[in-house]
């Protein structure tokens, strides 16, 4: 795993051999098979929340929702992308410290109990509009 890291440019290894970490999340380097099975991951999970929306009542709904506005500035646009991800990374960065309080060690729990898989996925999407697709 460490390679791995390394690979990715997450953390390097200093002369004393310390661990330090670059990066506060782990995206894939220059492996195009990890892009791909993280990103088949990704559409999997929102097809799956889609799914479960169309049919589950309103208690039961999972969270869906973007914002999007089809009439931004070019100029804007890089000021915006580096606003989302700082946002977002520290979004995420919060939800993961939260989930990792939460974990169940199921090997020193008496009754066996299983953890369930949670994530919460959050994309940035652009393109040009067309006059129709603004009005």
């Amino acid at each position: 795993m460490l390679s791995v890291l390394k690979a990715a440019g997450s953390v390097f290894e200093t002369d004393q051999g310390v661990i330090k970490l670059v990066k506060h999340a782990y995206i894939p380097g220059n492996d195009r098979i990890d892009k791909i099975h993280i990103l088949g991951t990704d559409v999997g999970e929102l097809v799956s929340t889609i799914d479960h929306n169309l049919t589950a009542t309103s208690e039961d709904l999972f969270f869906q929702r973007k914002v999007s506005n089809p009439a931004i500035g070019p100029e804007a646009i890089p000021e915006f992308r580096k606003l989302s991800a700082e946002k977002a990374q520290a979004l995420l960065e919060e939800l993961d410290a939260w989930l990792s309080t939460h974990e169940i060690d199921s090997s020193v729990t008496d009754t066996g109990e299983e953890g369930s898989y949670v994530s919460l996925g959050i994309y940035y999407s652009e393109h040009n509009c067309s006059k129709e697709e603004k009005t």
